[in-house]
């Protein structure tokens, strides 16, 4: 439970890290790019900073220890949603949109 620990707090100082680098480096002025395209710089590098730290760590070094995974429809009560978060001790969990059938996003 520690490494999972460490490495979702090293995803979340990553995350950080390139959306700081984004705003100081990489953005030549907030007033010359609209907000659409700062956010779209911003969810960018937020895949990077993810698809980078996957790359480095096996499977089971994400997965919980006891191999539960909670998953979401986008169709239940957010309030539900977070007392099976509480119950199942997790801390955050995928969305699916089984209209769409695909991950449309988490919950933390």
């Amino acid at each position: 439970m520690a490494a999972a620990a460490s490495s979702v707090m090293d995803v979340e100082e990553a995350v950080d890290d390139a959306a700081a680098a984004a705003l100081e480096n990489k953005v030549p002025s907030m007033n010359m790019l609209n907000e659409k395209e700062l956010l779209r710089q911003h969810r960018e590098a937020g895949r990077r900073t993810i698809q980078d730290f996957l790359r480095q760590h096996r499977c089971y070094e994400v997965v919980r220890p006891s191999g539960k995974v909670v998953v979401f429809d986008t169709n239940i009560p957010f309030q539900l949603a977070f007392y099976a978060l509480v119950e199942h001790d997790t801390q955050v969990a995928p969305l699916w949109d089984s209209n769409a059938r695909k991950f449309v996003g988490i919950i933390v």
